[in-house]
């Protein structure tokens, strides 16, 4: 019998928390100190842990490595972390990460397109440098995804149970993983670039 909590949380389907489980992944891999997961109430907002309120969504995950108008030191942290979400989804979904891109990770998509921006002006004229990044962080994606699809579909069921999967029940999460244990990113990127990962 479900609780009132329950009852008042919408049935938003698991595309969301697969969606939102992808980012947080990457964000965890990439060494975010600080992960959080909401699914939006009825009004279509999620107020997290620290009172930040996010309104006309139905999820979103917030981590520490997000620094707004700033690039992180790697770019391909960003740009993984935020092709992530559409990465998990496809999975799930078999839909491709392009329709997904102008579907259900619009706001992704918008901040993928900033991001490229500034890397482009960062990289001093060197042509298509922005779009090389782009698709070495998709291809990363897609790797780390399918690598870790069970860990994603473990930590949805876990963001399924609340509105806010707070900081802490993430890292145990992660924490807890035996698959996790070792993983170390630029340790993937180098087997992923080898061509040894499955």
């Amino acid at each position: 019998m479900e609780n009132k909590e329950q009852q008042r949380f919408p049935k938003w389907e698991r595309y969301l928390s697969i969606h939102e489980a992808g980012h947080a992944l990457l964000a965890y891999l990439w060494g975010a100190s600080f992960i959080e997961i909401g699914i939006a109430d009825e009004n279509r907002t999620i107020v997290f842990s620290g009172g930040n309120e996010h309104n006309d969504c139905k999820a979103a995950c917030l981590h520490s490595l997000w620094h707004g108008d700033e690039l992180t030191p790697d770019p391909k942290a960003m740009l993984s972390i935020l092709i992530a979400g559409a990465a998990a989804e496809s999975v799930y979904t078999g839909q491709s990460i392009d329709h997904l891109m102008t579907k259900t990770a619009k706001s992704d998509s918008k901040e993928i397109s900033k991001a490229l921006e500034k890397i482009q002006k960062k990289a001093c004229g060197m042509p298509d440098h922005s779009e090389w990044m782009y698709l070495r962080s998709l291809s990363l994606c897609k790797s780390i995804v399918s690598i870790y699809w069970k860990d994603i579909e473990a930590l949805a069921d876990l963001v399924e149970q609340k509105r806010v999967t707070p900081h802490p029940e993430i890292i145990n999460f992660f924490e807890s993983r035996e698959s996790l244990k070792e993983a170390r990113i630029y340790q993937l990127i180098d087997t992923i670039d080898r061509g040894e990962a499955a």
